[in-house]
């Protein structure tokens, strides 16, 4: 008993649950922003180093629990972010009731159904599954006091970051963008954001993935885009599916209208190539998963003694999911689907694809890590495979779009959380860890950060803020009646949700009764800002699949792109949401990868080595930029951030110069680039 209480402790717990909280937060950030996550296991194993150091803690396995706990916030957060705000751009409002359920099963079913797997994969395939990350916490965990001196680089990085964020985003004491353009390439833009977030996960992302993202964008936004205008900016009619002649267009238009249908068939082609490449894998993973299950079963009458080889108690497990599941018909039943069909089906559905791929999640993440987990291509396929069953059950109005993204959010999450929870497992076992006791922390820190990953969504989105009037304007076709006898301002309005590619912007609008728009409501995510790259995919999927409008010729274009890239020897989904993403955020990838490669070729540092300096640092820039830009965005919500527009007030024109702007960031992108030439606390160069 004495040995489970210096593990898992209250301060551990919550200091996990704590940190666990700020890289969710992080992640919904950085995942809506530019469609990636990153792992924060490294980061927070070394803050915990820090905290208990000043403790007086000497206990190994307690700081382990720290990271336990921690991991789940960031692995849950970004399964959300990839899915549920597709429901967005089928024409739903984000509710906290539906990110809160979905987020809570998936994470759950992600830490249940990985305890079976657990002995086969961690133990039995030891020599086999590095798993990277997880071995990475391990050597970190045991190099305390080397761990706790770089603990001062994630707070330096968390500081310039957020200092930066707020002073740029918040106080406006210079732009946030700079941007060149000519009118010779109608609709090209340079352009660069100079987000301190961006930076950092240019690092982290390195600099062959940053170079790929950023070469997608060059071939959405200065390619194609001056292409369509080119081609078409004499033509007096429009061209489907817009409905608006290019000439009239602005390159947003063009870029809703024909080059997010290219993308998304980029995505969704790249996603299907990852997926058929570990093949392989999936199909010894769900063939040891089933060894795995039996054996474990056969033992459940066994007395297991040894602290190393305890799991949560199978018949729990078997509960647990049970119960899950008839939660989630519950949700279906009462608040997505009363009419009772295909409720049952999605349930057995999320049973089934839920075990298979959190088993295949498991194991790819053994092989390559977190950073190579197809999440993308795992949610393309059981929407996919969900929409087709459906299709060929008669399924098809407006109510099974939700069923179908919801069913695909669980098993994201679900799987997102899995290769976290056996990354977790992994560093357990090298440090001699109870895995009981790690699974239990992994649901304290599903319990805890589904609260606020629902609220930090939807500050982001500004579902706080009134709808904005717009200019009286028909009803475009193509639009679905949502919502009726609304009252604003003492009139009753319909919501209809407006497809993109008409005449007005996508979105949902408040209607008069003769058929007149009247006012938009504000939507964030989706714009440049937050462009959300994966849901919009799933989005297109899903509506396409079951409306029968998908714009196939578009879609096969992008199909197209990505078997060139595949066939060019270069992975093509990292190109596919590049094209997704604006060239200012991946200009600032780009640039955070170049410092990165350069500066650590100056080193001919070993790329095996957890303490990366510029990987310390980044991380703290990511954080510190992200959860300041939610403060901001917070702000706004109870529009307060007027009140702290200091650079407007002081109306100094050098505050509003591009020159400036790009001063200050060249300030970042410096200490960026020494914190990364040092080792062991001094410079390279000394």
């Amino acid at each position: 008993m004495t040995a489970a209480r210096s593990e898992f402790t209250f301060r551990a717990v919550a200091l996990g649950a704590l940190l666990g909280v700020v890289f969710g937060l992080v992640t919904v950030y950085v995942a809506l922003e530019v469609g990636l996550n990153f792992s924060a296991s490294v980061p927070i194993a070394v803050l915990a180093i820090t905290v208990f150091k000043r403790l007086g803690s000497q206990s190994t396995l307690e700081k382990n629990i720290v990271q336990t706990v921690g991991s789940a916030g960031e692995s849950i957060a970004a399964g959300v972010v990839y899915t549920i705000p597709a429901l967005l751009f089928l024409g739903y409002r984000l509710e906290l009731w539906r990110i809160f359920w979905l987020a809570l099963i998936g994470g759950l079913l992600g830490v249940l159904f990985m305890i079976p797997l657990r002995e086969y994969l961690i133990v039995k395939e030891h020599g086999n599954l590095p798993y990277p990350e997880g071995t990475a916490c391990a050597d970190i965990l045991l190099s305390g006091e080397k761990g706790g001196e770089f603990a001062r680089l994630v707070f330096y990085g968390l500081t310039f970051g957020g200092v930066y964020k707020l002073l740029m985003s918040g106080l406006q004491l210079w732009p946030s963008t700079i941007a060149w353009s000519t009118s010779g390439l109608r609709g090209a833009v340079l352009s660069m954001d100079l987000a301190p977030e961006l930076l950092g996960i240019g690092t982290l992302i390195g600099l062959p993935v940053a170079r790929v993202i950023a070469a997608g964008s060059v071939m959405s936004g200065i390619v194609i885009i001056p292409l369509i205008y080119f081609f078409g900016e004499q033509l007096p009619t429009p061209i489907y599916p817009s409905r608006v002649a290019i000439g009239m267009m602005t390159p947003g238009d063009i870029w809703s209208s024909y080059i997010r249908y290219i993308g998304a068939g980029a995505v969704i082609a790249g996603g299907a190539l990852l997926l058929v490449d570990t093949m392989p894998t999936v199909v010894s993973s769900v063939a040891s998963s089933v060894r795995g299950v039996t054996k474990v079963a056969r033992r459940t009458a066994a007395l297991v003694t040894a602290k190393t080889d305890e799991d949560l108690p199978i018949l729990g497990v078997i509960a647990g999911s049970l119960l899950l599941l008839v939660c989630l018909y519950a949700l279906l039943v009462v608040r997505i689907n009363p009419s009772g069909s295909a409720n049952v089906v999605s349930v057995v559905l999320v049973a089934i694809f839920g075990f298979f791929f959190v088993a295949v999640s498991a194991r790819i993440t053994g092989i390559m890590g977190s950073s190579a987990n197809p999440i993308s291509g795992i949610t393309i396929a059981v929407l996919m495979l969900t929409c087709l069953l459906f299709v060929a059950a008669g399924w098809t109005g407006k109510a099974y779009e939700a069923i179908a993204i919801s069913i695909g959010a669980i098993v994201c999450i679900a799987a997102s959380n899995a290769g976290t929870t056996a990354q977790d497992l992994k560093t357990g076992y090298l440090l001699g860890a109870s895995p009981r006791l790690q699974q239990l922390g992994l649901v304290v820190g599903v319990l805890t950060s589904v609260f606020v990953i629902g609220f930090t969504l939807m500050w982001l989105n500004g579902d706080s803020e009134a709808p904005v009037p717009v200019a009286s304007a028909p009803l475009p076709a193509a639009s679905q009646l949502m919502d009726s006898g609304v009252v604003l301002k003492g009139q009753r309005y319909d919501v209809y949700a407006v497809s993109a590619g008409g005449s007005v912007p996508a979105g949902r609008y408040l209607v008069t009764p003769d058929h007149r728009l009247a006012f938009h409501e504000t939507q964030h995510i989706g714009t440049a800002a937050l462009p959300a790259p994966q849901a919009q995919v799933m989005a297109i999927l899903v509506e396409g699949l079951l409306t029968h409008r998908m714009r196939w010729r578009l879609l096969l274009a992008g199909v197209v792109v990505a078997l060139v890239l595949e066939l060019c020897g270069v992975r093509s989904l990292p190109f596919a949401v590049g094209m997704y993403l604006p060239l200012s955020a991946t200009a600032t990838l780009l640039l955070g990868a170049l410092i990165s490669h350069f500066s650590k070729r100056k080193l001919a540092r070993e790329v095996e080595d957890p303490f990366q300096p510029g990987v310390l640092f980044s991380s703290g820039l990511i954080a510190g930029g992200a959860i300041a830009a939610i403060a901001v965005a917070a702000a706004s919500s109870f529009g307060l951030l007027g009140e702290f527009n200091l650079g407007e007030r002081l109306g100094i024109p050098l505050l509003r110069s591009e020159g400036w702007a790009l001063a200050v960031f060249a300030g970042l992108c410096v200490l960026l680039w020494r914190y990364s030439r040092k080792r062991d606390g001094r410079d390279s160069a000394t």
